[in-house]
């Protein structure tokens, strides 16, 4: 329980964002960040720093010296756990935050294993609202996607990054709604489908700054669905030509997904 002059000092520093970032929804978000390379760990900071209070990060790899310039990593770091890295300057943003580091993949073992586990013994895929997928290949999104709708009780929203050089596509999923399931469900397509669809596609510092930008800007938005605001489903920036475009589904995933809906 926050004192008043906690809250004083709270509504003080986060005045100039609240706004935009309602300052009663910072404590209210229990955040997993799948994925703390390039995107991820600057989805990280920022949410750090604007206030939220509770994250879970995810992630298998050690900081390697190619990093260094695509990711924004200290060269200090090289061969530090990219998770435990980033919960610590995520700290040294936000004393209030509570985080949570696991090292290693989204995978039905880990997640559910006895060290993912919140100070009351719950697994913390059960206690996650909100969801980023900053991953670097469409199998993992894949496995990430429907293992969470089969384990995770409390999800209300996945945002999804994909990044291929100077081009960046946000996508949403709302977990209460049928149709937006089926609609993301049928955007994760093979990695043989996606065009340089691992992490050996070039990348650099800003277009993950971007990408991190927009995915939050999608989030905050969600939060303001009481103002009539909503994230933005499918959309497709590139930085090149500085054109933001909204990728249709084809008829015949729109009429599936329309069965699809009035069957369930």
């Amino acid at each position: 329980m926050k004192g008043k002059r906690q809250i004083e000092a709270d509504d003080k520093k986060y005045k100039r964002q609240s706004m935009i970032v309602p300052t009663d929804q910072l404590t209210n978000q229990k955040i997993a960040i799948i994925g703390v390379g390039a995107v991820g760990r600057q989805v990280t900071l920022q949410l750090a720093s604007m206030g939220f209070s509770w994250l879970w990060l995810i992630d298998p790899d050690n900081v390697e010296i190619h990093n260094l310039p695509t990711q924004g990593w200290d060269a200090y770091y090289v061969d530090s756990p990219k998770v435990t890295v980033a919960a610590e300057r995520a700290r040294a943003k936000n004393s209030q935050l509570s985080v949570w580091a696991t090292q290693g993949k989204f995978t039905e073992k880990v997640v559910l294993g006895e060290d993912t586990k919140d100070s009351r013994g719950v697994p913390l895929i059960k206690a996650v609202d909100i969801v980023f997928s900053c991953v670097d290949t469409m199998s993992a999104r894949k496995e990430i996607w429907y293992l969470l709708l089969k384990e995770s009780l409390s999800m209300k929203l996945l945002l999804d990054s994909r990044v291929n050089a100077e081009a960046v596509r946000i996508l949403t999923a709302d977990t209460y709604d049928k149709v937006s399931i089926s609609r993301y469900s049928k955007t994760l397509y093979t990695d043989e489908q996606a065009v340089g669809g691992n992490c050996t596609i070039p990348m650099t510092l800003y277009t993950a700054n971007i990408a991190a930008g927009l995915l939050i800007a999608q989030f905050t938005k969600w939060l303001r669905r009481d103002r009539g605001l909503e994230p933005e489903e499918d959309m497709l920036f590139n930085i090149l030509t500085s054109e933001i475009t909204r990728p249709e589904l084809t008829s015949a995933e729109t009429e599936s997904i329309s069965l699809e809906a009035a069957v369930a």
